[in-house]
């Protein structure tokens, strides 16, 4: 039986200006598709634009963010934890 590669993932530690900077570029050059905030103050867990889930994640009040969108012809899923260190990203290309 064959396995499934597994699909690319990236990962970085992000400051508050990375931060700033990757949700500026995904606003101006992805189609975002979906946001899911972990532990956040919505009911379902859903954001309704970037900048809301910037806010809730860089003020503390979430733990972490998934956001799902298109670049470039391509599928791509972000996630944003809060770590003693600031703001992990991982981000996988979608098969």
């Amino acid at each position: 039986m064959d396995e499934a590669p597994l699909p690319d993932m990236f990962q970085a530690d992000l400051d508050d200006a990375g931060v700033d900077e990757l949700f500026t570029d995904l606003a101006a050059h992805a189609d975002v598709q979906h946001i899911r905030m972990r532990d956040g103050p919505t009911p379902d867990g859903c954001a309704t634009t970037l900048g809301e889930a910037r806010a809730h994640l860089l003020s503390g009040e979430v733990s972490g963010v998934q956001i799902i969108y298109r670049f470039d012809g391509e599928g791509w899923l972000d996630t944003l934890m809060r770590t003693d260190a600031g703001i992990r990203l991982v981000r996988v290309r979608q098969p």
